[in-house]
């Protein structure tokens, strides 16, 4: 069963949860800042083992973290 669904606290929001047969997949949209907190904060706290972040900056990976640029959203992998 998939799912979609969004996180907030009160300090705290990840856009959209997507839920897979295995996996929760977090996914983060930013527009101009790269610094994600409630996704890093979101990561450390359930231990995901893979979250998006949606940019305008190119590709990169650091850690379980994806960056992919907003123009990719398509072809994100999930």
């Amino acid at each position: 069963m998939r799912g979609l669904y969004s996180y907030r606290t009160k300090s705290s929001e990840i856009e959209f949860l997507l839920q897979t047969e295995t996996s929760i997949l977090p996914i983060e949209v930013k527009n101009n800042n790269l610094r994600a907190k409630s996704l890093d904060s979101f990561v450390s706290n359930y231990e995901v083992e893979r979250a998006v972040k949606l940019s305008n900056h190119g590709y990169f990976k650091n850690g379980v973290v994806e960056n992919f640029p907003l123009y990719l959203v398509g072809l994100v992998p999930v």
